[in-house]
């Protein structure tokens, strides 16, 4: 059993339970969200850079993608790469829309 493409499929599993969570959290009373967002921007921004060293996970995977069908990176190491990276995006995913809930709802 490949337990790394298991633990891939539960973090991003997370991930998208806490990005529905927080679209329906801002739907329900966009303005208020918003407010709150811009009210603790700085909680924001440390969200986006953690979300943004996500992204840039997610490129590092493309590029080994690349590689991988270029022939020029082995089947082996662009599998663990894969799932290194996919596993840092989701992490990275959802700690943001983790943030992102918790200033929706801050009181």
């Amino acid at each position: 059993m490949n337990y790394g493409g298991l633990l891939g499929v539960i973090l991003t599993g997370v991930a998208l339970v806490l990005v529905i969570i927080a679209l329906v959290l801002s739907f329900r009373k966009p303005k208020i969200a918003i407010s709150k967002m811009f009210l603790m921007k700085d909680r924001v921004l440390r969200g986006a850079r953690i979300f943004t060293i996500g992204i840039l996970m997610l490129t590092a995977d493309m590029f080994a993608y690349v590689l991988h069908s270029l022939d020029l990176l082995e089947r082996g190491p662009y599998v663990l790469i894969s799932i290194i990276c996919g596993s840092g995006l989701a992490i990275t995913s959802a700690y943001f829309f983790y943030e992102l809930i918790r200033i929706i709802t801050a009181k």
